[in-house]
C-alpha cells in the first residue's frame, strides 16, 4: 500500500526496528494525515476480506493490525461491514493463535466503529450458528460494549437482548455463550428482562447446566443489577483513544482459562475445589468471581 508516496511495506519491513516499532512508525504517519489515508485503509481492508489467507504473510499481518487499530481509533463506520465480512469467513479465526488480539479485541474494534443503527447486525451474528463460536461471542460482547459506551440507548440495547432471548440460542450452543447472554441481559435489562431470562433458564435448553446457571443468575438479581452495572463501567476498557498504549496490547496473547462444565444431562459432581473468589468467574465475563457473580456470596 502506497499513500502520499509512503510505502507501508517498506516501513513494516525495516530490519532495524522491532515489529511494534514498525507498527508505531506507520501509525504515526497515519495520525498526521488520517483523511489522506482513510480511503486507502478501507480499500486495503476490503482486499484482505477478499483474500484472508494473505494474512499468512507476516508483513501483511502487521499491516492488518495497524489498519484495524487506526480504523477503530478514528471510529470509521464505513469499514464496519467489511470487517464483518472478513470475520464471518470460516478461515479467519484459524489464521491466529488462540488469544490473538485480532480475534479477542473484535468486540472493541467493532464497537468503536459502530453506530446505533448497526445493533441488529450484531444480534444477527450472535444468532447465526454457521459462524465460528469466537465470532458470535465477539458480536455479543460488542453489544455490551456499545451499551457501556452509550453509543446506543439502554432501551435499544434491551430490545436486542429481548430478540436474542426470544429467538434463543441452540440447545447445543457453548455454555459460555449462554452465560454471557443471560448475565449481560440481567445486568442491562434488570427486572424488565427477568421473566424472559428465567423462562430461558427453565426451558431445559441448558440441560445439565441449568442448576448452575440458575444459581448464578439468581445471585445476580439478588445483588441488584445496578451494582453490576457500576462494576462493568469501572472495568470497561473503552475506546481506542491512546494508540501508543493500545499497541502494547496488540502483540499480547491472552488466553482465557478453560472452565469445564459437566455434559448436559449428567449429574454435577465436583472433582475440583469450588470456584475461589479470585478465580475467573464461571460466567465467562473475564472478571474475578468476587467482582462478578460472587459479589453477593458470603
Amino acid at each position: 500500500m502506497i499513500v502520499n508516496g509512503i510505502d507501508t511495506i517498506a516501513i513494516l519491513k525495516n530490519p532495524e526496528q522491532t515489529e511494534k516499532e514498525r507498527c508505531a512508525a506507520l501509525l504515526n504517519q497515519i495520525k498526521t494525515d488520517y483523511e489522506g489515508w482513510r480511503g486507502a485503509l478501507q480499500d486495503q481492508l476490503f482486499q484482505i476480506s477478499c483474500n484472508p489467507l494473505a494474512l499468512q504473510d507476516p508483513v501483511n499481518l502487521l499491516e492488518y493490525r495497524v489498519i484495524l487499530l487506526a480504523l477503530a481509533h478514528f471510529r470509521n463506520n464505513e469499514a464496519l461491514a467489511t470487517s464483518f465480512r472478513l470475520a464471518e469467513k470460516n478461515e479467519y479465526c484459524t489464521l491466529f493463535e488462540e488469544g490473538d488480539w485480532c480475534v479477542r479485541e473484535l468486540h472493541r474494534i467493532w464497537g468503536a466503529m459502530a453506530k446505533e443503527d448497526d445493533l441488529p447486525f450484531f444480534t444477527d451474528m450472535v444468532l447465526n450458528k454457521t459462524l465460528k463460536l469466537e465470532i458470535r461471542e465477539q458480536a455479543l460482547l460488542a453489544i455490551h460494549f456499545i451499551w457501556l459506551e452509550r453509543i446506543a440507548s439502554e432501551k435499544d440495547i434491551v430490545e436486542q437482548y429481548k430478540t436474542l432471548l426470544h429467538e434463543g440460542l441452540e440447545v447445543d450452543d457453548d455454555w459460555h455463550l449462554w452465560m454471557a447472554l443471560l448475565v449481560n441481559s440481567a445486568v442491562v435489562g434488570g427486572v424488565k428482562l427477568k421473566p424472559m431470562i428465567m423462562e430461558t433458564i427453565e426451558s431445559g435448553r441448558l440441560g445439565g447446566q441449568t442448576p448452575f446457571v440458575r444459581r448464578v443468575v439468581n445471585g445476580l438479581f439478588g445483588a441488584g443489577s445496578q451494582r453490576f452495572k457500576e462494576v462493568f463501567r469501572k472495568e470497561h476498557k473503552g475506546l481506542y483513544t491512546d494508540l501508543d498504549a493500545e499497541l502494547e496490547d496488540v502483540f499480547k496473547i491472552t488466553k482465557d482459562e478453560e472452565i469445564k462444565m459437566p455434559e448436559k444431562g449428567k449429574t454435577i459432581v465436583r472433582e475440583e475445589p469450588k470456584v475461589g473468589r479470585n478465580d475467573p468467574c464461571p460466567c465467562g465475563s473475564g472478571k474475578k468471581y468476587k467482582k462478578c457473580c460472587g459479589m453477593n456470596q458470603p
